[in-house]
């Protein structure tokens, strides 16, 4: 299997943290235009290019990375989903990166929406649920699914490489 799933990946306190911030009225977004989403999806780059890019990249990031462990950090970034951007659709398939690296998405609260693997044509569907990290290799094909019940849909997504 290229994926795994870990449900309740951190202890309440710091996933409550993480997602207190993520969520807040006062966090910044960025509209990006891609072609995955028709109508894009919005973005906050943690890390990126080989450089710290956000003042909270140590606070989203030091609790996930001590149980990750990674040898070095490709790309962080907090994504959020809205499902009216979607327009009823699920987003194209695709790899963050295709280079032996790992990539995780931590979901920050329940939906009816997820993301869908592609793990040797075997298309399984992975539910956004609060606290739960998927963690799957950098060539899986994966796609984001619209949240039917709810507008929003927050997420961590980290690609990253690990010992060997």
């Amino acid at each position: 299997m290229n994926y795994k799933v870990i449900k309740n990946f951190l202890d309440k306190d710091k996933f409550i943290k993480i997602k207190d911030i993520v969520t807040g009225e006062d966090f910044p977004w960025f509209h990006k235009s891609n072609n995955e989403v028709e109508g894009g999806y919005f973005s906050h780059a943690l890390f990126h290019n080989n450089d710290v890019n956000s003042t909270f990249n140590k606070i989203l990031t030091s609790d996930i990375y001590e149980v990750l462990n990674p040898v070095a950090v490709i790309g962080a970034r907090a994504n959020l989903l809205l499902s009216s951007l979607f327009c009823g659709r699920k987003s194209k398939w695709h790899t963050d990166y295709d280079n032996n690296n790992f990539t995780a998405i931590y979901y920050l609260n329940n939906t009816d929406g997820g993301t869908e693997v592609k793990d040797n044509n075997d298309i399984k569907f992975i539910k956004a649920e609060e606290n739960k990290l998927l963690v799957m290799k950098g060539h899986v094909l994966h796609r984001a699914l619209p949240s039917p019940d709810v507008e929003k849909r927050y997420i961590l997504n980290f690609n990253y490489f690990e010992t060997i």
